[in-house]
C-alpha cells in the first residue's frame, strides 16, 4: 500500500494536478493583492480572492459559494483557503479518507514553501 500512495502523492504533486494548479493561482493572487493593497488583512485578501475565483468560474452550487465566505472568518492561514476551496471544489476529496486530506494539506504546505508563504 505504501508504494501505491507514493505514486498517489507523486501525481498529486505534478504540475498538471488541481492541488498544485490551485495553490499557484491562489498563492499568486495573494502576493499581488498583499503588494498592491499592504493595508488589508489577511482576512480581507481571502475575501476578495474567492470572490474574484467564483466571479470567473461560478461553482455549481451557489451555497458552496456562500459557505466559503462564511467560513473566511475561521481561516487562519493561506493553506487552509486554499484546502477549502479545493474541497468545495471537488466535494468528493472529503470523502476520500483522512490519508489523502492529509496528503493534500502536506502538499499545499509544500508548495506554499516556494513561495515563502505558510
Amino acid at each position: 500500500m505504501g508504494f501505491l500512495n507514493n505514486i498517489i502523492k507523486k501525481v498529486a504533486q505534478s504540475s498538471a494536478s488541481s492541488i498544485i494548479g490551485t495553490t499557484d493561482t491562489i498563492a499568486k493572487h495573494y502576493l499581488e493583492l498583499k503588494a498592491s493593497s499592504p493595508e488589508l488583512s489577511d482576512k480581507e485578501i481571502y475575501k476578495k480572492i474567492v470572490e474574484f475565483r467564483y466571479s470567473i468560474m461560478p461553482l455549481k452550487e451557489d451555497w458552496r459559494y456562500k459557505s466559503i465566505l462564511d467560513e473566511i472568518e475561521n481561516i487562519s492561514e493561506l493553506k487552509l483557503l486554499i484546502f477549502e476551496i479545493i474541497t468545495n471544489e471537488s466535494p468528493s476529496l472529503l470523502e476520500s479518507g483522512n490519508e489523502n486530506l492529509v496528503m493534500t494539506l502536506d502538499i499545499i504546505r509544500e508548495h506554499l514553501e516556494k513561495y515563502n508563504l505558510k
